[in-house]
């Protein structure tokens, strides 16, 4: 939500006028799923104009981290199980 203010002095009187309000404005409640997790193609959550009950929850990337044989690690990123 954006406001616009004009701050005009004039004495010790000032004013203000907010831009377009939408008072008393009802939004629908986002029914979820309110957990998120990374995939390898594009997903988008619909809450565009939806109000949330709790947070959504963005999961971790699955990461998985071995041994190898040249005595390093190797690391696997956003793997699917």
């Amino acid at each position: 939500m954006n406001f616009n203010l004009t701050f005009e002095q004039s004495n010790t009187e000032f004013s203000f006028e907010f831009g377009e309000v939408t008072e008393g404005r009802e939004y629908e409640l986002y029914p979820g799923p309110y957990t998120a997790t990374p995939k390898v193609t594009e997903q988008t959550l619909q809450t565009a104009s939806k109000m949330c009950s709790r947070d959504i929850e963005v999961e971790a990337v699955p990461y998985l981290e071995v041994s190898n044989v040249s005595g390093g690690k190797t690391a696997t990123i956003a793997y699917i199980t």
